[in-house]
């Protein structure tokens, strides 16, 4: 990957060194498990005990099996916003 010609250099503050950041990974995950609740993915495939993201997987494999690919596309932008929101 080619980085801007005006780009010096480049850090990651993995540790929070730099920048106090306090994500609230409960409150995304309760989020996302909300969605898939409302949405008509059967509430027995939501695997609660699993992260988050194994079960948003496995509903949009559930979504493009039913043919509703892009009706999963617009429900994960959707889902993805109110995760920003979250962390913002």
């Amino acid at each position: 990957m080619r980085l801007d010609p005006g780009c010096r250099a480049v850090c990651f503050d993995m540790d929070g060194t730099l920048l106090d950041t306090k994500v609230d990974y409960k409150a995304i995950s309760d989020a996302v498990f909300a969605s898939l609740e409302r949405s008509d993915y059967p509430n027995e495939l939501i695997e609660y005990d699993r992260p988050y993201k194994h079960n948003v997987d496995r509903w949009f494999a559930w979504m493009q099996e039913q043919g509703r690919s892009e009706e999963a596309k617009r429900m994960a932008d959707a889902m993805n916003s109110e995760i920003t929101d979250i962390e913002m």
